[in-house]
């Protein structure tokens, strides 16, 4: 199921601690904003939760990236913009 938006999955190692996680996220992120147009926001979630009924290790991040409609896109589809972070993440 296509609901619209992206999520990016970030790993880390696993001794990586809380100020590392938070500045290369961050640092990702920015790149992205800055260089995909079509990303409106991106919201993130690092770590795993309380009860641990999620199966995401500590060193792991989501990002979700919000995008802006269709028809406001530089490119033709999911894939081409999917192929456009990939570069920035590269």
């Amino acid at each position: 199921m296509d609901e619209g938006d992206i999520i990016m999955q970030l790993e880390k190692l696993p001794s990586i601690g809380l100020e590392q996680t938070v500045e290369i996220d961050t640092r990702i992120q920015r790149a992205i904003l800055e260089r995909v147009p079509e990303v409106r926001s991106i919201v993130a979630r690092s770590g795993s939760d309380e009860l641990g009924l999620d199966p995401m290790g500590l060193n792991e991040t989501d990002g979700f990236l919000v995008l802006k409609p269709q028809d406001e896109w530089r490119g033709p589809d999911k894939a081409w913009l999917m192929e456009e972070m990939r570069k920035v993440m590269a």
